[in-house]
């Protein structure tokens, strides 16, 4: 009884932990129309709504997964799944797996073609080529008959079927139901079944091994849905329209199940008369028989004495104790019997004296006695009750008992005339009771604790919610809490004693792999005693993936439902963290600049709002452009071009408050809003930044910027007025600025042109010098001489966006590496455009490598389309290169240049300006 109970007890808090119970069966994927997938690849079949209707109708929950038969038939013998959908009975198979009630009884039938003669038994098969589903019941009876000359195995019916209509093979054993169905649903005309059938097929459920709860909860159903007529319901969607010459839907359900259910039910009724008859006769003779002879009560008494002990013993092998008082007439002390579990109850031996004097009441909790003795009360008055109350053993031991008592009345009387009950041992039901109570009130709590990270936006509220609540929900004595920062693990919090296994834990690496993986360990004290002798304690590993893991040290080993609530709340909290990281990069991102991480101009535009407020009058508001910045991407690239916004932004940042607010503008320009600051405090500000920036080295030209200061006093005053004064100043300076930067930038231009290639002061001054002559000679005025001096120097200014391996390469170039030397003209051109004291030889700068006969580029450019000043400094540069030579090519001689200008002359130079040239040299 006490072993039942327990059963019950924990089947109910297996349920309240983990859900209802759920059964998995499978089948055949292709076996229709028992059991098989439609085209959506779902379990459909008259097997599958069998099993529907049962689990409907007894309330459990099953899943269906279909897959091949032979791989459905391992899957249940190795207890991967708990039953199959459909199984035909055989003895052998029983050895392997337990079968329910047949829910179908069918007939397995030769099927052959229409155009060869029948067949009407086994024996016609023997020399014929027979198909069989493979692994099927008929598979086994071909085998075991040594039926046909052939047989060939296949994977489903309608390939059997398929094989017989093409003349493959010669006959098909199936179930008479299931190859009428095929035929007619594959629309199979010249296929027909023999006129009797081969053999008897009862199918049924079949099971794991053992498992009598599941084939129990199977046959009640088939009997519900019978009864109801689900049954019949479901067996005429699949079959009742299926035309044989001997059946209908009708006939096949009385055939195939009610006439063999109302046989059997007949043929018990049939058995139950004749054994009662029989019974009844034998009654009849023992009783004359025992009239007759008196010695039969000697015999009577064995069998009483032997059923006594029978009971004696069941008494000491059930560990209820049970007990019966009977109320004496006399006034003397009521008769007591004991059970044997008495003593595994109390700690009392029944052997001993005291029982016969002792008073159960005296080793009742005091604080359970007056409820135990109301309850004696009201069992005296007639009725039967139960309590539950404590007792102290004789060892001292405090225990539960539960006690079912009720009162014995004299013969069939109303008068009572003693108690008789039942205590069984409680104590464990009651500690898993409590534990359970604990585990809920511990999931409630930390459910609590997940919703509060959910709403929360601050990773260290998420810590110091898993750290609260491994102290007062999980009750952790000794933790560690680690994160990891920077790829190192570093430790947050930690409660306890837990330095030495704090060592072993990062020297093994252990506690790295967990965090990396996202898997929780467990590490036994005995394997941390090998590396940390006199260790105690074993260790729980839950990580936070790629975020940190919290390590628990205990005595010994967590329980599984207590890993999985850590686990549970460290899943919350990778969540919870994960989300507030991403919310603050969604919000850095929106409202800050990727390049310089300033604020953005959004951001500063709100910012405005919160601070136009009377208290922080006067608020000043300094824009800032850099002066320049075209030109440097122009003529030192992008990259050069950001990292000059970078250091103008570090060196604002180093210059204002804490509280003053910086942004970017716009592509070149930046802004700041000073709160509580005067014109006078902002313009020393801007003094301040202005010798900040004058201390940046580091790039070719000085970093400059233009400023301007607009200050608001008034909360009255229209803050777009001070925007609008801000930006107006800082464009006059920026006039101002541009003016005196004009000659520097010419200045750098050509310097780092020297730095970056073979040219040198000399070679320039001497293109220089023979420009200035031969313009002179061919007669340019003033402007066009002055040009033609400034192109000498900087025609080949675009080489400075060219690498300075390419350029000082000694050896022959690539493919790749003469496009990146032809495009610097292009980007003289763009450098040209971007300084106002060259844009007058930009067009020049482009076409310097322009030739006559339009084969030049970048543009292909022919004859005088060519600009002039471009036809003449092209000539000077090849002269002076062919006279000065490079590392790659010797000089030549000065008739030497002349006759290869004179050879290339109508082709890549201006013929007439060779001519000229010439002419000028006087050679």
């Amino acid at each position: 009884m006490r072993k039942a109970f327990s059963i019950v007890f924990f089947m109910l808090l297996s349920l309240t932990l983990f859900g209802q119970m759920k059964y998995i069966f499978s089948g055949d994927v292709d076996y229709p129309p028992f059991e098989y997938e439609n085209e959506r690849g779902i379990p459909v079949g008259f097997n599958v709504d069998i099993l529907r209707a049962i689990s409907k109708a007894l309330d459990f929950e099953i899943e269906i997964e279909l897959r091949t038969w032979a791989s459905a038939r391992s899957a249940l013998e190795s207890g991967q799944i708990d039953g199959l959908l459909g199984m035909y009975y055989s003895e052998g198979r029983n050895l392997l797996v337990d079968f329910s009630n047949p829910h179908t009884i069918l007939h397995g039938s030769i099927f052959y073609n229409k155009r060869t003669e029948g067949f009407s038994s086994l024996s016609d098969l023997r020399e014929s080529r027979v198909a069989v589903q493979k692994g099927d019941l008929m598979d086994e009876l071909v085998t075991s008959e040594g039926v046909g000359s052939e047989v060939v195995r296949v994977e489903s019916p309608e390939i059997a079927l398929r094989m017989l209509e093409n003349g493959e093979v010669d006959a098909v054993l199936m179930n008479t139901l299931q190859g009428l169905f095929l035929i007619e649903d594959l629309s199979l005309k010249n296929l027909m079944d023999s006129e009797h059938p081969v053999t008897r097929l009862e199918y049924c459920f079949a099971v794991k091994r053992g498992d009598s709860e599941l084939l129990s909860l199977l046959n009640e159903g088939l009997s519900i849905i019978s009864s109801t007529g689900e049954y019949r319901q479901i067996f005429n969607k699949w079959f009742g329209n299926i035309n044989a010459e001997d059946s209908s839907g009708d006939m096949l359900y009385w055939l195939f199940f009610a006439i063999p259910v109302a046989s059997v039910v007949f043929l018990v009724l049939i058995l139950m008369y004749f054994w009662n008859r029989t019974l009844r006769r034998q009654v009849k003779e023992k009783t004359a028989s025992l009239s007759a002879k008196l010695e039969e009560e000697r015999s009577v008494k064995t069998q009483l004495s032997l059923s006594m002990e029978r009971y004696r013993s069941m008494s000491e092998t059930i560990s209820d104790y049970y007990y019966e008082t009977e109320f004496p007439s006399d006034g003397k002390d009521p008769e007591i019997w004991r059970s044997e579990s008495y003593e595994r109850i109390s700690g009392y031996s029944l052997d001993s004296p005291e029982p016969r004097e002792f008073n159960w009441e005296t080793i009742i909790h005091p604080e359970d006695l007056d409820c135990y003795k109301q309850h004696l009360e009201k069992v005296r008055s007639g009725k039967e009750e139960r309590i539950e109350y404590r007792i102290i053993r004789r060892d001292g031991a405090l225990r539960w008992v539960s006690e079912f008592s009720k009162p014995k009345y004299c013969g069939g009387g109303s008068k009572i005339k003693g108690i008789c009950g039942a205590v069984r041992d409680i104590t464990d039901e009651k500690l898993a009771k409590e534990e359970l109570e604990r585990t809920k009130d511990k999931v409630s709590k930390l459910h609590f604790v997940a919703l509060k990270m959910e709403k929360s936006n601050e990773e260290d509220t998420i810590y110091h919610s898993i750290i609260d609540a491994s102290v007062n929900i999980l009750g952790m004595e000794k933790f560690s809490l680690y994160l990891l920062y920077d790829q190192e693990l570093v430790t947050l919090e930690s409660q306890g004693e837990v330095a030495s296994v704090q060592g072993y834990l990062f020297r093994s690496g252990v506690l790295r792999d967990c965090v990396e993986t996202g898997k929780s360990a467990f590490i036994e004290s005995s394997s941390i005693r090998k590396v940390v002798p006199n260790c105690k304690d074993s260790v729980s590993i839950v990580p936070m993936k790629s975020i940190g893991a919290l390590v628990s040290y205990h005595d010994s080993p967590m329980k599984q439902e207590e890993i999985k609530m850590v686990e549970t709340l460290m899943a919350h909290a990778v969540e919870a963290i994960w989300r507030i990281r991403s919310d603050r990069e969604i919000h850095y991102v929106t409202f800050h600049d990727q390049l310089t991480a300033l604020y953005n101009r959004s951001f500063f535009e709100e910012e405005i709002d919160r601070l136009n407020v009377k208290r922080q009058m006067p608020i000043s508001i300094v824009m800032g452009d850099v002066n320049g910045l075209k030109i440097v991407n122009d003529a030192f690239g992008h990259l050069e071009g950001d990292r000059l916004l970078k250091a103008v932004a570090d060196c604002l940042k180093s210059s204002v408050r804490s509280d003053d607010i910086i942004a970017r503008w716009g592509g070149d320009e930046f802004i700041m809003l000073l709160p509580q600051t005067d014109a006078q405090s902002a313009e020393s500000l801007v003094n301040r930044i202005k010798k900040a920036l004058d201390q940046v080295t580091g790039f070719s030209l000085p970093i400059s910027v233009s400023f301007g200061i607009g200050t608001k006093s008034d909360i009255d005053q229209d803050f777009s007025e001070t925007l609008v004064s801000a930006e107006e100043k800082m464009y006059r300076d920026k006039l101002l600025n541009n003016i005196s930067m004009r000659n520097k930038t010419v200045e750098v231009l050509e310097r780092s042109l020297l730095n970056k290639s073979y040219e040198t002061e000399e070679r320039t001054e001497r293109i220089k010098t023979i420009s200035r002559d031969f313009g002179k000679s061919i007669g340019l005025n003033e402007a066009e001489l002055d040009n033609l001096l400034l192109l000498g120097a900087l025609h080949d200014i675009g080489k400075i966006a060219v690498p300075e391996e390419i350029l000082t390469k000694a050896g022959s170039l690539t493919a790749e590496e003469w496009k990146k030397i032809k495009s610097h003209p292009e980007a003289g051109f763009r450098i040209a455009l971007s300084s106002p004291e060259l844009i007058g030889i930009a067009d020049e700068i482009l076409s310097h490598h322009e030739w006559w006969d339009g084969s030049g580029y970048p543009r292909g450019l022919k004859g005088e389309s060519i600009p002039l000043l471009a036809r003449i400094i092209s000539i000077i540069d090849a002269y002076d290169v062919m006279m000065s030579g490079r590392p790659y090519k010797h000089p030549v001689s000065s008739e030497e240049a002349i006759e290869e200008l004179r050879t290339c002359a109508g082709k890549q130079f201006d013929p007439n300006l060779v001519d000229s040239f010439v002419s000028f040299l006087g050679l």
